[in-house]
């Protein structure tokens, strides 16, 4: 089901989106640029939602032949899907604001002013969050859906487990020797 956690790649959950958002707002060129592969633990329903409603939201605030940038990066230990867009912005005082149910900037009123609550309890209910914060390549907004990255199979849990292994196996030899 769509609600379940499953390890997924949040590049190609990316790359969904934009095609899916791209049939919708042809008038929209949408540019995805991915930071290599984003292992996370989530729903893919659930962020698939939050993207789709912010890449909505960007070709519904900028005008139109303007473009929209999907950005799937790292940040520590966090996947960062962020939208930017060329429109008018949030003002600092608002950004905030946004997130509350029935919220609705501008002259233009449409829409229940519930997408970027909803956003926000979905991506929290992955164990990230949905936030808005300075745009880094456009004049617009970027909102930054953050998802945490997790360990991949392999090499970095060894690694891990290995540490422990080795002193407590250290403590009980040294006793025996120094006996």
């Amino acid at each position: 089901s769509g609600t379940e956690s499953l390890e997924v790649d949040a590049a190609e959950l990316a790359l969904q989106a934009a095609s899916e958002a791209r049939a919708g707002h042809r008038d929209h060129p949408i540019r995805v640029e991915c930071d290599g592969s984003l292992p996370v633990r989530v729903a893919p329903d659930a962020v698939l939602q939050v993207l789709g409603s912010l890449l909505d939201n960007a070709c519904k605030y900028s005008s139109s032949q303007r473009l929209v940038r999907l950005l799937a990066e790292r940040d520590e230990g966090y996947a960062v899907l962020a939208v930017e867009d060329e429109g008018a912005g949030i003002p600092p005082a608002d950004r905030e604001r946004v997130f509350e149910r029935f919220t609705r900037l501008g002259k233009d009123r449409t829409g229940l002013g519930l997408g970027l609550f909803i956003g926000r309890q979905l991506a929290r209910a992955q164990g990230g969050d949905l936030v808005l914060v300075d745009p880094r390549h456009s004049t617009g907004a970027r909102f930054e859906l953050r998802l945490p990255l997790r360990q991949r199979a392999g090499a970095p849990p060894a690694a891990t487990e290995v540490p422990p292994v080795a002193p407590e196996a250290a403590p009980p030899v040294a006793p025996a020797a120094g006996q």
